[in-house]
């Protein structure tokens, strides 16, 4: 690991005082690295090449013009973006770092940046031989470069401000929202340690069992009780006015049908949902019902999609993005909400369910 670094801004200015050539290519430069450079020895052959597409502050390229003139040069047919740091030392020997970081005290030193040393003589002339061919491509900095660089600066910088400013909205809603769903996971993991835990577990089995027995789920739907299923709250509340639609469904066999296509693993969830809501489409037979029969078929693999998650997912803004399919969205809340019930123990998502809804009745969020 001696050849990756994290920082070198030490190493760097302690090479720039001691090599007799350094030549450097980055996508930008600072004041830092004007100050830097001023440590060099007066006998040492400095040549560097800068991008402006970031851009490069304006004083900076004007310091490097007047310092260096033809040595300091900028790169312009392309987008520019290596970070490479080339040094020859007195003894004529190479030492190169080529990694993330740009010729600032960040990317030296402050940012979050990696780097590889190279020591090897045949790789160290090979990065120098691609330096002399960037370099030989390069542009010098000229007085009327830099009077039509400064406005595309200005503008620059006032667009940054604004890309700055709305990523940091962003990440403190992220972070926020994060705050809030650890703090949620806070009080499911109490309520998981206390001895309530155990009857919640006892209350859900009992209310898998009944559900089971309603829609005859052990002999394969063949006489599913709709009234005795709608009485049956927990898990999902589904609508009365329904009633008929479902019995005309359940004596056609289009509600067995769907029943066994949803319980058939050898399909993907998101087949399965989105057939449920074309193809085997019924009335009223809504997320509320599908995710019903899926949580009691497995509820180690499949979450409720009812009252209660839709008012977790308001109160931690929990969205999708445009254009994304209702069936892609619960296969993404199964996986999300796995990671929770598997990292905190919890039994499986009928438990997690009634967990949530305590949590809420009780106003711990």
């Amino acid at each position: 690991m001696e050849k990756i670094k994290f920082a070198i801004k030490d190493e760097i200015e302690n090479l720039l005082s001691r090599s007799i050539e350094v030549n450097i290519a980055v996508a930008l430069c600072s004041k830092y690295a004007i100050n830097a450079l001023q440590n060099i020895p007066k006998n040492c052959n400095l040549r560097i090449v800068t991008g402006v597409d970031l851009p490069v502050p304006l004083d900076v390229l004007r310091a490097l013009k007047n310092s260096y003139k033809k040595k300091a040069k900028i790169y312009t047919e392309s987008f520019f973006h290596p970070k490479v740091y080339i040094f020859r030392m007195k003894n004529k020997s190479l030492v190169a770092y080529i990694g993330s970081g740009n010729f600032t005290e960040g990317g030296l030193l402050n940012n979050i940046e990696v780097f590889y040393k190279v020591e090897n003589q045949d790789e160290c002339n090979n990065i120098l031989g691609w330096f002399e061919n960037i370099f030989n491509k390069s542009l010098c900095i000229t007085d009327d470069f830099l009077i039509e660089y400064k406005e595309y600066s200005r503008k620059w910088k006032e667009e940054e401000n604004n890309r700055k400013s709305n990523i940091r909205r962003i990440l403190n809603k992220t972070n926020e929202k994060k705050r809030l769903f650890d703090s949620l996971k806070e009080k499911l993991k109490e309520m998981r340690e206390n001895k309530e835990y155990k009857e919640i577990c006892k209350k859900r089995t009992d209310t898998v069992a009944k559900i089971r027995e309603a829609i005859d789920y052990d002999n394969d739907f063949a006489n599913i009780d709709i009234d005795k299923f709608l009485k049956i709250t927990e898990l999902g509340n589904i609508r009365q006015s329904y009633k008929k639609d479902l019995k005309r469904a359940v004596k056609s066999h289009k509600l067995r049908y769907l029943f066994r296509f949803l319980c058939n693993d050898d399909e993907s969830i998101e087949e399965r949902y989105r057939a449920a809501t074309e193809e085997y489409k019924i009335r009223g037979c809504d997320k509320n019902m599908i995710t019903k029969v899926l949580a009691v078929h497995d509820p180690q693999k499949y979450m409720l999609w009812n009252k209660v998650t839709e008012e977790i997912m308001h109160k931690y803004d929990i969205r999708f993005e445009h254009g994304t399919k209702v069936y892609q969205k619960y296969a993404h809340l199964c996986t999300e909400f796995k990671e929770i019930i598997t990292e905190l123990k919890i039994k499986d998502f009928v438990v997690l369910d009634l967990m949530m809804l305590y949590v809420k009745r009780r106003n711990l969020w």
